[in-house]
């Protein structure tokens, strides 16, 4: 059976939604300002202020958009095409929303109703961005006026916010067993059970241009290597402890006592495990000694033996 081809990525880091909207919930709670803001914006000669709300932590979901979703979305400037891949919907189920001329506040309107946000997952900086695109909100009882500080106060707010929710997350680590590394994410995956980040090794390496057909582990939260790429940190690795001091002990009464040394001195042929990447063999060098004193502690008596052998 031919071995499986290498993945288009070094090091990939995962979440499903359900991990995601945990940490959109504990945001929601500690921060409520971040789901909540005040807009005034001039029509003319007369001043419209907005207040919104979104009441209601944001819940995430992957795959493809609810039928007609896209169509009847209010989007953001410039965009005009829903992109192919890195689509995700962020949904509130709860915006309370108000407007009123300044210095007129008894006229003021508003209403409450969901809101869903149609966001671009993409890499910037190392780093996910988040780009929104549109959002859906009904507008079957909004009337010409209404629309107008929907479209230009509301929407923009909402889009900006929702923007920031998911923004910055990147692969967590720059070192793995004392190796640096310098990770340059360049691929996400939202068309699966996860919203996946996928980086390779090397700064401006060539990546593929999606991770379509990649099955993810059945985790909220993964962080998976290629077999490549373990194999070279793992090497790094053993390179980097050559000629390590792993015991040094002396043991025994003041007349007479041994000292037990042990150094790693090298590993070869490392060879990860076929179904398993967390196990590996290797050819071990360890080099070891034992000294026998009498007479008092090292220095002050005499060695009779010292053997050095190595397996």
């Amino acid at each position: 059976m031919a071995a499986a081809a290498e993945p288009a990525f070094d090091l990939a880091v995962g979440f499903t939604p359900s991990a995601l909207n945990k940490g959109l919930t504990q945001l929601h709670t500690s921060h409520r300002d971040v789901f909540k803001g005040t807009e005034k914006k001039n029509y003319g000669d007369v001043a419209y202020v907005a207040t919104w709300d979104l009441v209601q932590p944001p819940t995430l979901r992957l795959g493809t958009l609810p039928g007609g979703l896209w169509e009847k979305s209010i989007k953001a400037p410039k965009v005009k095409e829903l992109p192919a891949t890195g689509v995700l919907l962020l949904e509130f189920s709860e915006l309370k929303a108000e407007a009123w001329p300044e210095g007129h506040e008894s006229d003021k309107v508003g209403g409450t109703g969901p809101v869903r946000v149609v966001c671009h997952a993409t890499v910037k900086d190392k780093a996910l961005a988040i780009e929104p695109l549109a959002a859906w909100l009904d507008q079957q009882s909004i009337d010409a006026r209404d629309r107008r500080i929907v479209v230009h106060q509301l929407v923009p707010s909402v889009l900006a916010m929702a923007g920031k929710l998911l923004s910055g997350l990147h692969i967590p680590t720059t070192e793995i067993f004392g190796t640096k590394l310098d990770l340059e994410p360049a691929l996400v995956d939202v068309a699966g059970s996860h919203l996946v980040l996928a980086a390779k090794a090397e700064v401006g390496e060539a990546a593929a241009t999606g991770l379509a057909g990649h099955t993810w582990p059945d985790k909220d939260i993964f962080l998976l290597g290629s077999r490549g790429f373990v194999t070279g940190v793992l090497d790094a690795a053993l390179h980097a402890h050559q000629g390590t001091e792993v015991y040094n002990e002396q043991k025994g009464p003041d007349l007479c006592n041994v000292r037990l040394k042990a150094k790693f001195e090298n590993a070869k042929n490392l060879v990860l495990d076929a179904a398993d990447l967390t196990t590996c063999s290797a050819n071990v060098l360890f080099s070891y000694s034992a000294e026998v004193f009498l007479f008092g502690p090292e220095g002050s008596g005499c060695s009779l033996t010292k053997a050095g052998n190595s397996c």
